[in-house]
């Protein structure tokens, strides 16, 4: 069995693409064209592989778990009102860490190849 050409997988993919969007209402449509459009996926691309990487969101939310707790127990024991804006600082700071954890050492090793 041959393998097919860029235009008629280009052509099954716009097919397949337009029959999806007839279900959809049109501000889904306008919105499916603006995600799935060139510029949509390079946009995607780069948030994937630079500001969403497993190891950076895994260090965030282990490091809001661990001050969700202690701040939960924090404010049981001296009965302060309980504020859930420490553990939202606290994923973004532990987001931050991994991103230049990922930055300093993972991507580095990858360039020393």
């Amino acid at each position: 069995m041959a393998t097919p050409d860029k235009s008629a997988l280009k052509s099954g993919y716009d097919n397949t693409m337009n029959d999806m969007r007839e279900d959809l209402t049109s501000a889904e449509r306008a919105w499916s064209r603006a995600i799935h459009s060139p510029v949509g996926i390079a946009i995607g691309g780069l948030f994937g592989s630079i500001l969403l990487r497993p190891r950076s969101l895994m260090t965030g939310a282990t490091l809001a778990l661990v001050t969700l707790v202690g701040t939960f127990i924090v404010a049981l024991i001296y009965h302060v009102p309980f504020n859930t804006t420490e553990p939202l600082i606290a994923f973004v700071f532990g987001w931050c860490i991994g991103l230049l954890y990922d930055l300093f050492f993972v991507i580095s090793r990858r360039a020393a190849r």
